[in-house]
């Protein structure tokens, strides 16, 4: 029997009804399929690639205190800390370019302070006694130097800044030579002895002010010169035919006789493996010169076979050459000695001084760097502090008044 409403053409079938219902749920899934994921409804022709939009940055705002603010995502530029010293890296001295003098501008001897650019002139002392021989610490935070009273040198120490000046030897001892340790607070002095006419090497406490005498000599102690470890002393002295070492380990002394005569000058190299020294015949005709030994003390060496005579002063602090005084020429200079290319530099040239006794050039003292030395010019009755550089070059006057400037260290 026919179904009310529907026309049997062949298309009503039941085979075909089942398959109209089918291919309705399946569009009927389909379409719930495609309301809950919309984005696979679109078809591929209408998808587009976005395009790029420059984003704006926002300036940061202070949050409120009471509400937690969060980093932001995008990326920053942070400068880079300053490099600051490690707790094991050595400190920059505060006054490694500033060089201390002796001038009597204001009327009499005292202790100046300056730069080595001429900045920074500044007056230490203010004393009734005529002050010399001025001398940094090993780390330039200490200034020794000697004042008269009478006949006397006593021993004084003061700040870079002209603070805490202090006279450690207030008795009636005297001095002629002191020197800093080359790493401590440390000081040896010769010590003069009106009555004998000896001296006698003195170690002072530079906190304390306590002395002691390490050794006595019947004749003059001339020179003195720490070992670079701060253990020995070396001692340029009449006594003996070679030169003395105090050793303060052990408050012993010992001699080394290194030839027919005695030295005048002596100076410890920083390696701490041999001397350099002024040495010569006792008889006053024959000049002195430059010697090397190391420190075994055995086959001493000498380096200059004509002229003199020469004072050692120091090593550089690469321990390459040797730094003297030297008359050769009539009146003083400042040379120094190559060592391994075995050759007399000189650095200094007084202009027109040759036979005029009142014009020289020493006091050569190394920066301690090695690059530049200060020392005193005399030039036409002038004295002055002059700076070079260590080859001799860049000579420049830096104080370049009309009074005696003199006994620089740096």
């Amino acid at each position: 029997m026919p179904v009310k409403g529907f026309t049997n053409n062949g298309l009503n079938t039941p085979r075909i009804v089942l398959l109209r219902k089918r291919i309705v749920l399946g569009v009927l899934i389909l379409l719930f399929l495609m309301a809950c994921n919309p984005s696979q409804a679109a078809s591929p022709d209408s998808i587009s690639s976005p395009t790029p939009r420059e984003t704006a940055l926002v300036e940061p705002v202070d949050a409120p205190t009471d509400q937690i603010s969060f980093p932001t995502l995008l990326p920053t530029v942070t400068p880079l800390p300053a490099v600051t010293p490690s707790s094991t890296s050595m400190p920059v001295p505060e006054f490694r370019n500033s060089i201390v003098f002796v001038s009597d501008r204001d009327g009499n001897k005292e202790i100046y302070r300056v730069d080595v650019d001429g900045s920074d002139f500044f007056r230490l002392t203010e004393n009734i006694e005529d002050d010399s021989s001025p001398q940094w610490s090993f780390d330039k935070t200490r200034i020794l130097f000697l004042s008269s009273t009478g006949t006397s040198n006593h021993l004084y120490t003061i700040n870079p800044d002209g603070s805490e000046m202090v006279n450690l030897t207030p008795g009636a001892v005297g001095f002629n030579q002191c020197e800093w340790s080359p790493n401590s607070y440390q000081i040896a002095c010769i010590s003069i002895r009106e009555v004998t006419g000896g001296n006698g090497l003195v170690l002072v406490d530079p906190d304390s002010g306590g002395t002691e005498t390490a050794f006595t000599a019947e004749g003059r102690i001339l020179d003195i010169a720490w070992s670079p470890e701060g253990e020995k002393i070396a001692l340029a002295t009449e006594d003996v035919d070679g030169i003395m070492v105090y050793n303060l380990a052990d408050d012993s002394l010992e001699e080394y006789e290194l030839g027919d005569g005695f030295a005048q000058s002596v100076a410890w190299s920083h390696n701490g493996n041999r001397l350099a020294y002024s040495f010569g015949p006792r008889d006053p005709e024959i000049f002195a010169t430059l010697y090397t030994v190391k420190t075994d003390f055995v086959s001493p060496k000498r380096w200059i076979e004509e002229g003199g005579p020469e004072w050692v002063i120091s090593f550089s602090p690469n321990d390459e050459h040797v730094l003297l005084e030297s008359s050769r020429l009539g009146h003083i200079e400042i040379f120094f000695f190559n060592l391994e290319a075995s050759e007399l530099i000189q650095l200094t040239n007084t202009e027109e001084a040759e036979g005029n006794a009142s014009s020289a050039n020493g006091f050569p003292v190394y920066s301690a760097d090695g690059t530049r030395i200060v020392y005193v010019s005399i030039q036409e009755g002038q004295s002055d502090i002059f700076v070079m550089d260590s080859d001799g070059t860049r000579q420049r006057n830096l104080t370049e008044h009309p009074a005696v400037d003199a006994e620089p260290d740096w």
